[in-house]
């Protein structure tokens, strides 16, 4: 009987295996921005978004704020041509500050930050507009004790 000649040979698992940990490495790098931001009386914020490379080094590719809905930040790109390189360990903060076109509503900032060479975060942080809280998990008892019936029973 003859063999087949296999498919997987003795190097392709161990390379397999190196593409799949170098994904995982690349995946590593992490960034953060808060979900929800309270405004002042005045409808001023400010936020920081924060990237942290590692671990290996990250090249800057890009960053974009989109501020058009409700916010006075409008739109804001970089393009970082992926050549400043972003060291294992280091930190890139991104001080975002601006105010609410109309106090009364909420706004919303997007956030997109990428690496080269294919790694991308997008991120919403939502701008609360004066005297509304951030909102708070809340239990099943407070929740049912919220719209309990007046006691009138069918």
């Amino acid at each position: 009987m003859s063999r087949r000649p296999s498919i997987l040979r003795p190097g392709l698992p161990g390379l397999i295996l190196a593409i799949l940990l170098g994904a995982t490495a690349a995946m590593a790098h992490t960034f953060d921005a808060p979900a929800q931001v309270q405004s002042d009386a005045t409808g001023h914020f400010d936020f920081t978004a924060l990237f942290t490379a590692g671990p290996g080094d990250a090249q800057f590719a890009f960053q974009n704020l989109d501020g058009h809905d409700n916010t006075d930040i409008g739109q804001i790109m970089m393009d970082g041509f992926c050549t400043a390189t972003i060291a294992e360990g280091e930190q890139m903060l991104i001080p975002i500050e601006g105010n609410l076109v109309d106090p009364e509503r909420n706004g919303t900032i997007l956030i997109q930050f990428g690496i080269c060479p294919s790694a991308e975060w997008n991120t919403e942080t939502l701008i609360l507009k004066p005297g509304v809280t951030a909102t708070t998990r809340r239990s099943w008892g407070a929740l049912k004790e919220r719209y309990r019936w007046s006691g009138i029973r069918p």
